[in-house]
């Protein structure tokens, strides 16, 4: 389509600890948009997750919207480290 052209290629959005790539097919499975709960039709680009084990997948249009999205196109930007598993669990304190 010609409305997703000039889609960048990686994001960072507000709902998701991770960077999402467009990308223009997924594997068959029952998908939904982690931003709107509608199902993604894995015929048109979408953006998801590539970190492994994480499934998080989003409409283009809704990935890319103003609320969710900051407008900053990642690809020639380094990854910053996930700080998110390097957090201790919580301990119990007896009080």
């Amino acid at each position: 389509h010609e409305s997703c052209i000039n889609l960048p290629r990686v994001i960072k959005i507000t709902r998701h600890q991770h960077r999402l790539s467009h990308t223009p097919y997924l594997p068959p499975a029952n998908w939904s948009c982690r931003v709107c709960y509608k199902n993604v039709d894995i015929k048109y680009g979408q953006y998801s997750c590539s970190h492994e084990g994480c499934s998080y997948v989003a409409h283009s249009k809704c990935a890319t919207h103003k609320q969710v999205w900051d407008g900053r196109e990642l690809d020639w930007e380094p990854e910053e480290p996930d700080d998110s598993e390097d957090i201790a669990p919580f301990r119990k304190i007896d009080v």
